[in-house]
């Protein structure tokens, strides 16, 4: 019995693929997935930066000039609807990376995606800026006198971006499962072929990802809303910790995933 193709092994039938006339390659996984990872350092940093009441309360009293961004003593209610900017910061930026991809030149327009097809399947990619951000949260805060700290509202905002997005990843994650359930991928026999051990780190990244997904988000919106606040803890900040690591597990399977998919889909 033959070993199945690369076109095969991918659960979905559009591929992002050079016309073979352009003599065009991809660049190597190790350097797509290394300026993944860089672009998310950056952006973490920068998110960290810009999180702060301080830094972003200055930059709207300059830009408003002095009407806004004043000191705000207390506690911010704004969590609540604010979540949406992120939200539709990082489905904005897909859609426009997607629109970006789908339109270039050079490329077999045949096997290429749709923009909504691409804009979901990024929701699957791992992100890491969301992480500090709630862990920074509710440092400094004191919620019982409902008194945020520096980073509050943009952690929780983070937070529960963070578990909306996990949730439309599922879409990929999930055809990932039920293809790898279906052809029987799951047992490591079964995939002693070329690129085999690169579609068994795809699959079980996104069975990782799909188990742990009510975990994973529920314990974000918790966090992000502080419902549990409600209640009095000796040790507060051992909850928070808890909960943005339990959030995070996801995360991994984020990671095993793409890893997977890029070093499997090559040229595709």
């Amino acid at each position: 019995m033959s070993a199945p193709s690369r076109e095969e092994l991918i659960p979905w039938s559009w591929a992002i693929t050079p016309l073979a006339s352009n003599n065009r390659q991809c660049p190597p996984p190790a350097i797509l997935l290394g300026t993944f990872a860089g672009v998310n350092v950056a952006a973490t940093v920068f998110g960290v930066i810009l999180g702060s009441r301080k830094v972003s309360g200055k930059i709207f009293w300059v830009l408003s000039c002095g009407r806004f961004g004043k000191e705000h003593i207390g506690s911010s209610q704004a969590y609540k609807f604010m979540w949406i900017f992120p939200l539709a910061l990082n489905l904005g930026a897909n859609a426009l990376n997607a629109w970006m991809t789908v339109i270039a030149k050079g490329y077999d327009q045949s096997t290429m995606p749709r923009i909504w097809d691409l804009m979901l399947f990024y929701c699957t990619r791992p992100r890491i800026g969301w992480i500090p951000l709630a862990l920074l949260a509710f440092r400094g805060a004191d919620m019982e006198n409902l008194k945020d700290g520096l980073w509050t509202s943009a952690g929780r905002q983070a937070a529960i971006a963070e578990a909306i997005l996990q949730i439309i990843g599922v879409y990929y994650m999930g055809r990932t499962v039920h293809f790898g359930a279906i052809h029987g991928y799951f047992m490591v026999h079964h995939t002693e072929f070329q690129d085999g051990a690169n579609l068994l780190v795809m699959i079980i990244g996104a069975l990782f990802f799909v188990v742990y997904l009510p975990f994973g988000a529920g314990a974000l919106i918790v966090h992000g809303f502080g419902f549990y606040y409600r209640f009095p803890a000796k040790k507060p900040r051992r909850k928070d910790a808890a909960l943005v690591s339990v959030g995070g597990v996801g995360w991994i399977g984020s990671w095993l995933f793409i890893t997977g998919y890029v070093r499997l889909a090559g040229d595709l």
